[in-house]
C-alpha cells in the first residue's frame, strides 16, 4: 500500500507485510499530531489489534513474524512492546518502534474498539489514529484534527475526569500550550484549578520531569501563565513571570547543560515571593527532589539571574 509521506518510515512497508492482513495496525498519538502541525516526525507509535487473540498469543505471533527483530515487553499495564529493528544478520539498526495493544483499566483487551482505546487518552490532539491496514484512513472520533487546526487544547470527554485519572496532566497541558501554541478551552482551565491540590499529591519526581520539559522549551511563558491561572503558586509566583522567560530567549544558543542550569535558576528567581529578602533558597528544588548537582549549581547561579533579569518590583497600581 502507499503510505502518506509523513508516515513513510522506511521500516513500515516491510513491517506491515510481515504482520499480515488479519492484524489491524494503526499509527497513533504524537506522530500524527506533529505531522498535522508540520513538525518533523521522529517517534512512531503503532497500535495493533487482533480480535481473535489475547495479548500473550499476539506477542508470540509478533515474535515469530518479525524475526530477527527483538521484542521487549516493557509496559505490561498498557501492553507496550519495544520493537528493535535488526538486519537479516541480527545487527541492530539503532531504531526502536513502540507497538501498543488496546487496553482499558490497566488490562490489555485486543477486542476493545479503537474508539474506546483512544477515549482513555488525555487530550483530543493526542486521540488520533491512522489505519495502515485494510481500508487506510484517519480515525478521529474526538475532533483532534479540528482542534489542531483551530489551535485549541481540550480534554477527551470531561477535563475533570482526565485530570482525576492523572493530575500531572495539568502540567502536561501547560507544556502543550507552550510547545504548540495551543489555547486551552474554558472547561480545561476550570478543571485545572480544581485539580491543583491533587497535583501536589503526586510523586515529586513526576512533577519535576514535567516542569523540566516545560523549562526546556524555547518559549515556556504561556505554559507558566496557564499554571499561574490554575492556582499552582508553588510552581510560579504571583505577578507576571513573562519578562523572565522573554529574557531567557538567547539562552537557546547555549550548550544544553548550561541552559538547563540558567533556566532553573531563573525559575527560582521568578518563583520568589515579591519583596522577599535574600536568595530564594533551594527549597523549591528540594521539594521536587531535583538532582543534587542541579540544586548546587542553581544555588550559585540565582544571583546572576536576579542581576541580569527584570526587576522584582510589585506592579504599579497607576493607570
Amino acid at each position: 500500500m502507499s503510505l502518506p509521506p509523513w508516515a513513510a518510515h522506511p521500516a513500515l512497508p516491510e513491517l506491515l507485510r510481515r504482520l499480515g492482513p488479519e492484524l489491524e495496525v494503526f499509527l497513533v498519538g504524537g506522530c500524527l499530531r506533529d505531522s498535522l502541525l508540520g513538525l518533523p516526525v521522529s517517534d512512531y507509535d503503532l497500535l495493533v489489534r487482533a480480535a481473535d487473540l489475547d495479548a500473550p498469543a499476539l506477542l508470540s505471533v509478533l515474535r515469530e513474524r518479525l524475526q530477527p527483530a527483538r521484542l521487549d515487553w516493557v509496559g505490561e499495564s498498557f501492553g507496550v512492546v519495544k520493537l528493535r529493528l535488526r538486519t537479516p544478520t541480527g545487527e541492530w539498526l539503532g531504531e526502536t518502534l513502540d507497538l501498543a495493544f488496546p487496553s482499558r483499566g490497566g488490562r490489555q483487551d485486543l477486542r476493545l474498539p479503537l474508539e474506546a482505546d483512544l477515549g482513555r487518552r488525555d487530550f483530543t490532539v493526542n486521540a488520533l489514529a491512522y489505519r495502515l491496514t485494510q481500508s487506510a484512513g484517519w480515525v478521529d472520533p474526538f475532533g483532534g484534527r479540528r482542534d489542531l487546526a483551530e489551535r485549541r487544547l481540550q480534554a477527551v470527554g470531561h477535563a475533570k475526569d482526565r485530570f482525576g485519572e492523572d493530575p500531572v496532566r495539568v502540567l502536561r497541558a501547560a507544556r502543550f500550550i507552550a510547545r504548540f501554541g495551543l489555547v486551552p478551552d474554558l472547561e480545561l482551565c476550570l478543571a485545572a484549578r480544581q485539580a491543583e491540590a491533587d497535583v501536589w499529591q503526586q510523586p515529586p519526581e513526576r512533577i519535576f520531569r514535567e516542569l523540566a520539559a516545560l523549562l526546556d522549551l524555547p518559549r515556556p511563558a504561556d505554559g507558566f501563565d496557564f499554571l499561574q491561572r490554575a492556582g499552582l503558586t508553588g510552581l510560579v509566583a504571583p505577578g507576571d513571570p513573562r519578562p523572565w522567560w522573554a529574557a531567557l530567549g538567547p539562552l537557546d544558543r547555549w550548550p544544553a547543560a548550561d541552559r538547563q542550569v540558567l533556566r532553573w535558576s531563573a525559575w527560582l528567581a521568578a518563583s520568589e515571593p515579591l519583596g522577599a529578602p535574600g536568595p530564594p533558597g533551594p527549597e523549591p528544588l528540594l521539594r521536587l527532589r531535583a538532582p543534587g548537582h542541579l540544586v548546587r549549581e542553581c544555588a550559585t547561579c540565582w544571583r546572576c539571574c536576579r542581576w541580569w533579569g527584570p526587576p522584582r518590583a510589585a506592579p504599579s497600581s497607576a493607570a
